[in-house]
């Protein structure tokens, strides 16, 4: 059994060692990864939070800062990816204590519980740490698994190792599902009807992007009589096919006017010459020829708010999906490609509920950009997204009652 123990431990620091290399990792961080902390546990009562990466994070970011401002007690949040140090200042309360998760060897976990000595463990992720969750759970610490959804393909990878999975999974003392059919794949691992409730996904609400309001009714005022179209977050890849989209839109619509967001060098392209386009144009500076603004990223929670229809990029080519709440909780009706490398969940719970639209090309972009134009369909997609973008706070609500009535049984006693 030592020599069994030795080879794990050894195989998880080789494992490190080539993240490291290969840059998934921060060797900067290598300390928390050993459980060798530099931040001292605070006296009160601690709730300890772990998700997967920054998409987890993200999901659960309206939970932590409800779950903060109930003060329950300090919150420590982990994570097996590194969140970026933009995420970390921005997008979580500033009381919370960060740490990337340790290393699944026994004596690491066993230096991270003895330090941190969590009085409840909130586990936000699919991926079931056998080692962390074992040793959490002999060292008495109660446990919720939160924001889960499981499918029947998941149920199937599980097949071969059905026993193990189902004791991680009984361990839990609270499980906060999104639907009905996780609940009934949790039934069937022989997990209590009273131990599982059904709350929806906490992911919704939270940071929009910030805008100047003076700024915002100056541009109104001058665009009163242009239909806006923005396309953000344009990879250099997907400029052409925005271009032409817009000349075929135009062509229906002919007050239409392109506002563009891109991370190209030259957001005119090859197109230059045939739009009347404007750089990081100001109110003043606006002409009614004008056919294209091209402007800032930090400009674009105001055009979010001021374009009713938002192409979002980098789903049209190789790039990067973005978080497609973010016009859909300030507005904007929502358009997209169909291919999703990030932000997956949102953009299928969207699509699920009909509340946003998808192409594959400049001429389905084209077509669905002068259809959605239409105030009746701009306002009708746009309530959609924004029923979904926005339901996550309810359920945030919901799980700081139950995390309340954990860490404070007189609670639980007087409801019942």
């Amino acid at each position: 059994m030592l020599l069994l123990t030795a080879y794990v431990s050894l195989l998880h620091r080789n494992w490190l060692e080539k993240q490291f290399q290969n840059g998934r990792l921060l060797r900067a961080h290598k300390h928390e990864r050993l459980a060798l902390p530099t931040v001292s546990r605070p006296a009160s009562k601690l709730i300890w939070v772990h998700v997967d990466g920054e998409e987890g994070a993200l999901g659960l970011s309206e939970f932590l800062w409800r779950l903060s401002e109930k003060g329950l007690g300090a919150i420590l949040l982990t994570s097996q990816e590194d969140l970026p140090d933009h995420f970390i200042s921005k997008r979580i309360p500033p009381s919370i204590i960060y740490q990337r998760v340790p290393l699944g060897v026994q004596s690491i976990t066993k230096r991270f519980l003895d330090h941190w000595s969590p009085d409840l463990l909130i586990w936000a992720s699919t991926a079931l740490s056998v080692r962390l969750l074992h040793d959490a759970r002999r060292k008495g610490v109660p446990s919720i698994w939160v924001d889960i959804r499981l499918s029947y393909a998941r149920r199937r990878k599980w097949f071969l190792m059905v026993n193990y999975y189902r004791s991680l999974i009984r361990s839990f003392d609270l499980i906060l599902c999104q639907d009905r059919v996780t609940r009934r794949l949790l039934r069937s691992f022989g997990v209590g009807r009273q131990r599982i409730h059904v709350l929806g996904s906490f992911v919704g609400g939270g940071a929009v992007p910030d805008d100047s309001k003076a700024r915002r009714l100056r541009w109104t005022e001058v665009l009163r009589d242009r239909q806006i179209w923005l396309a953000a977050q344009v990879t250099p890849g997907e400029l052409n096919t925005v271009y032409d989209a817009f000349d075929r839109a135009r062509r229906q619509s002919h007050r239409l006017l392109l506002v563009l967001q891109s991370s190209s060098e030259r957001p005119d392209g090859l197109r230059g010459d045939q739009f009347f386009i404007a750089h990081k144009p100001s109110p003043n500076d606006y002409q009614r020829e004008m056919d294209v603004l091209i402007v800032p990223k930090k400009d674009l929670g105001m055009w979010y708010r001021l374009a009713p229809v938002c192409y979002l990029g980098g789903n049209l080519s190789e790039g990067e999906s973005h978080n497609p709440f973010a016009p859909a909780a300030l507005g904007s009706a929502v358009i997209t490609g169909p291919r999703w490398t990030r932000y997956r969940d949102l953009y299928t719970r969207l699509e699920l509920r009909d509340a946003i639209e998808v192409v594959a090309g400049a001429q389905g972009l084209a077509r669905t950009v002068a259809q959605t134009i239409s105030p009746d369909r701009a306002a009708e997609l746009a309530h959609r997204a924004w029923d979904v973008s926005t339901e996550g706070a309810q359920v945030a609500d919901k799980a700081v009652a139950y995390v309340s009535e954990i860490l404070i049984p007189e609670q639980r006693d007087e409801a019942a």
